[in-house]
């Protein structure tokens, strides 16, 4: 997902939004889901010491 959305991938999906309003939004709202995964990884595995910056956020 993260790799869709920095172009390191193809976001085929993204570039099918027409309207570049809603595609942004729909990036921001991937971006936002992959950081709160990789959040909770690092959570769930007890490296939160290591990643000070990476506080969990609402």
């Amino acid at each position: 997902m993260v790799r869709c959305v920095s172009g390191l991938a193809h976001g085929v999906e993204f570039k099918l939004i027409e309207d570049p309003k809603r595609c942004a939004a729909s990036e921001a709202r991937s971006l936002r889901l992959a950081r709160a995964i990789v959040v909770a990884l690092i959570h769930l595995f007890g490296y939160v010491d290591q990643y000070p910056s990476l506080q969990v956020r609402n």
